[in-house]
């Protein structure tokens, strides 16, 4: 399954649930969009990171990697020449290489691509309810004393600082994350003992650092998505796809501000 065919594929996602949960209109607004999965320079880049640490071996082939302009004549023929490929930049590439570096250089991520999956999409059900995820590496580590199966997660990130991490997963909701991931693979039968969030800065010298979620954590993801489901059940049964509110608010000054 290409990238394209899985973000046109509707079934609930992590970001579907952040969506449901700020405003079932939204959501309502996602599942009729057209044309709705854009892509910026960061995510641009961000995509030119992952194939480089998870798929190396076949991003010549997704990739092309210039230094013209694009602009000029140079340019303009390279562009020709790399039809059907991402074109990026050389800076940006020898960035992003050092990042992956960085990664897989790391004393213990290491140890999560020996023997691993990359991006493999995954689908089930959930009450009725069409249910999808897509980890980045689902990695199985077997030695003569044990084996275990991971799902690991990259994030680009301006600090690896475990204080600055610990605000990113909340506030970007990345224990909804954790939570979904693992409770989709069990529900295909591949059930994991961990999901490994692997944070690297994306300024040199490009510090890498991994973590987990404790259990209050992972619960808490587990409650939120439970509620988003039941609340999409809801919308579709109403055919109602409330607003942030009905209501008239009164609204008062941020303490900054006051």
């Amino acid at each position: 399954m290409t990238e394209a065919e899985y973000h046109a594929n509707k079934s609930l996602s992590k970001s579907a649930i952040d969506l449901i949960l700020e405003c079932p209109a939204l959501y309502k607004a996602w599942i009729e969009g057209v044309g709705d999965e854009e892509s910026t320079s960061s995510l641009s880049f961000g995509g030119m990171f992952h194939k480089l640490t998870l798929e190396p071996h076949r991003f010549g082939i997704e990739y092309a990697v210039t230094e013209h302009n694009l602009s000029t004549k140079e340019g303009k023929e390279f562009k020709k020449e790399a039809a059907g490929r991402i074109i990026c930049k050389q800076p940006d590439y020898e960035s992003a290489l050092l990042m992956s570096d960085a990664v897989r250089d790391h004393p213990q991520a290491k140890y999560l691509f020996k023997d691993y999956d990359a991006e493999r999409a995954i689908f089930w059900e959930r009450e009725d309810i069409p249910c999808k995820a897509k980890p980045d590496i689902v990695s199985r580590i077997s030695t003569t004393e044990y084996s275990a199966r991971y799902i690991a997660d990259l994030k680009t990130t301006d600090s690896a600082n475990p204080a600055h991490i610990r605000r990113s997963i909340a506030k970007y909701t990345y224990y909804r994350q954790a939570a979904w991931y693992l409770d989709g693979m069990a529900a295909i039968g591949e059930p994991c003992d961990a999901f490994i969030f692997i944070f690297v800065e994306k300024s040199y010298p490009h510090l890498v650092t991994m973590c987990q979620l404790d259990n209050a954590a992972l619960e808490a993801g587990r409650a939120d998505c439970t509620r988003a489901i039941s609340k999409l059940k809801e919308c579709r049964e109403t055919g109602l796809y409330p607003c942030y509110t009905q209501d008239i608010l009164t609204i008062s000054l941020p303490p900054w501000a006051a």
